[in-house]
This record gives structure tokens, C-alpha cells and sequence, in this order.
């Protein structure tokens, strides 16, 4: 990880955490704990953010879950308020639902829906507690290769850790003096008993080497690719229609401003340093910054993103070149062509 200053790094992002939870008007950060090196990090981040007394961490076993214990511990470390909610009877609820409509549920909604009822959960934990706002704990690694659920562990109101590959979030994480033993636990699907390298099929390494430096075995590039670029529907806005009918001025400035905020504030917060992520993120802003009116065809769009590449202001908390994306990575289409996706 050379070039990457822990310190420095670690004092930007807290700073961007202080100032995403004051424009969501939050009081409360509420974080699902699963024990790992994200929520753990996430955890500890926010207790450093905002004080221990607001944040807020929600442990979500599926019935009986052997590494729960990883979770207990690290709330008691950062000694945070928590509660337990087992999410197993709501999980089994949906499952017979299903099953008595005469639907078989299959292996992606037995593998999905955990995640997306552990999210239902934080969202009802946040509203009951005061000004509670839901940290997203997803790191650019994962992400990269959209190996998380869409409306599930992929939302959340901001992410700290979008940017930052499974190494960098365990140099920050021992930076804020987490034991080593949340930062080391192997992440698993909790279904299979398998990691998420196994269900992947390659280190998360593979992928920090690429994204950062475009070193990459050929045979494994082609396997990220490949899931980098069917997976790129887990993180696009929803399409809205433009129906071209008329809106009174004042009306059609406020929905214009409170739409953009809220659908892209994530995205404009990151502006300056988007074309460093993947072109995917500076396309979305050339769109938003038209109305999604744009005289270019999307092709001619992207390839303006994936050819700017604005350099880091002197203010800005990113070194030079630290989030440069190789050629080789950033030639990936934005949108699949004829693959077909999954929802996972």
C-alpha cells in the first residue's frame, strides 16, 4: 500500500462523516455489527466521528450463529449502545410465505433475503432511536466486484469506506486500535460456511492489485471483469421517465434541487474526486448536471467520464494518484451489453 497515508486518510474521512451526518440532520449513527474488519471499522470510525454515546450498533443473527460472538465482543470493546435482533423468524416468515403462494424460493432469495431484512431492521432500529441515520460498511473491493445485495448490504444513507480496499479498512481500523481479531475474521456468506474468496474464486488482494496498480493475473482479470461489469446495475439510480410535460417554474426549480440532493448527495459529496473511482460516477454527474437531458448518447458519455481525469484539489484529503484507476481496469464497459445479470 505505498503511497497510502493512514493518518491523513483517516482524518479526512472523519471530518466527511462529521459533515454527511450534520446535512442528514442526524444525531445517531446505527451500524449492523457482524465482528468483521467493515462494521468494525465503520464502528470505531463513528465512535471517533460523533462520540460512543451516538452511535448506536445492531447485532442480527440468523437464528444460531457461531461467530455472534465476535460482534458481543466488539460493541463491549467500543463499549456503544447495541441490541440483538434475530432476524431469523422474519427470515422464515417470508420463506412460508412464499412457499404457500405456490413459489419456490431460490437460491439467490434464500442467499438475499437475510441481508435485505438485516437492512429492513437497521432502517427500523434508526427510526426508533433518536435522529438515527444507517452507515453502509461496503468497501471498494467488494464493490468492485458487486459482491454485495442490491437494497441489502449495498444501501445505507453514506459509506465510509466505499473508497478504501479490504486493506486499506484494516490499516484504518488499526489505526483507531481495533485487536487485531475483528480486523483478521475471513468475511463468509453465513449461509454455506464458505468466505467470500471461496464463493468468489480469488483473493480480495487480486482485486486491490488491480484496481490500484493494474497488476493482475490474465486469467483472474478476466473472471473481475467480468463481474465488475454485470454487477454495475447495483449501483445506478433508478431511472425515472421524463415525460415532458409542463411544470410551473418554481415548481420544477424545487423538485429539480431536492431530487438531485437526495438521489445524488452521496455521489456530489465525492465530485472532485469521482473520475479517480471509475467513470461510471463522473457520467452519472454529467447526466444529473443536465436534468438527464444530455445531447450525448450514453456511449459518448462515458467515454467523456472515463477521459477526464481532473487532478485531486489542493484541499482535498486524497493524495495525488492514490485513487487513479489502471487503464486497464477502466476500460471496462460501464453497462453490460448482451451478459445477463444477476441479483445478488
Amino acid at each position: 500500500m505505498s503511497g497510502f497515508n493512514v493518518q491523513l486518510q483517516l482524518a479526512g474521512v472523519l471530518e466527511w462523516m462529521s459533515q454527511q451526518m450534520a446535512g442528514c440532520g442526524g444525531k445517531t449513527a446505527v451500524i449492523g455489527i457482524s465482528g468483521g474488519k467493515d462494521s468494525s471499522t465503520v464502528a470505531a470510525m463513528a465512535v471517533a466521528a460523533y462520540g460512543r454515546n451516538h452511535v448506536y450498533g445492531v447485532l442480527m443473527p440468523d437464528g444460531i450463529q457461531p461467530d455472534i460472538d465476535y460482534s458481543q465482543a466488539l460493541v463491549e470493546h467500543l463499549q456503544i449502545p447495541h441490541c440483538t435482533c434475530n432476524i431469523h423468524d422474519a427470515v422464515a416468515g417470508v420463506l412460508s410465505q412464499l412457499e404457500q403462494a405456490g413459489l419456490t424460493p431460490s437460491r439467490q432469495t434464500v442467499v438475499n433475503l437475510p441481508s435485505r431484512i438485516r437492512m429492513a431492521t437497521l432502517y427500523a432500529v434508526a427510526q426508533s432511536v433518536e435522529g438515527g441515520i444507517v452507515l453502509n460498511t461496503s468497501n471498494l473491493s467488494e464493490d468492485w466486484v458487486g459482491y454485495c445485495t442490491i437494497y441489502g448490504d449495498s444501501a445505507g444513507a453514506f459509506s465510509p469506506l466505499g473508497m478504501y480496499t479490504t486493506e486499506e479498512v484494516i490499516a484504518l481500523g488499526a489505526e483507531l486500535g481495533l485487536p487485531e481479531k475483528f480486523l483478521i475474521k475471513p468475511p463468509s456468506d453465513g449461509l454455506t460456511g464458505l468466505t467470500d474468496e471461496d464463493n468468489l474464486g480469488f483473493t480480495y488482494h487480486a482485486v486491490n492489485e488491480y484496481v490500484r496498480k493494474g497488476v493482475v493475473d490474465p486469467a483472474v482479470k478476466e473472471k473481475i471483469d467480468r463481474l465488475h461489469r454485470t454487477s454495475r446495475f447495483k449501483f445506478q439510480l433508478m431511472p425515472v421517465y421524463h415525460n415532458g410535460l409542463p411544470m410551473a417554474p418554481d415548481i420544477r426549480t424545487a423538485h429539480s434541487s431536492v431530487t438531485r440532493f437526495r438521489n445524488c448527495k452521496i455521489l456530489h459529496s465525492l465530485r472532485p474526486h469521482m473520475a479517480f473511482f471509475h467513470p461510471f460516477c463522473t457520467a452519472i454527474l454529467l447526466l444529473t448536471d443536465n436534468h438527464h437531458r444530455s445531447v450525448y448518447p450514453p456511449q459518448t458519455i462515458f467515454r467523456k467520464a472515463a477521459d477526464s481525469r481532473p487532478p485531486v484539489p489542493e484541499n482535498s484529503f486524497l493524495p495525488a494518484g492514490l485513487f487513479r484507476i489502471p487503464d486497464s481496469a477502466r476500460s471496462i464497459p460501464a453497462f453490460p451489453s448482451s451478459e445477463t445479470t444477476e441479483d445478488s
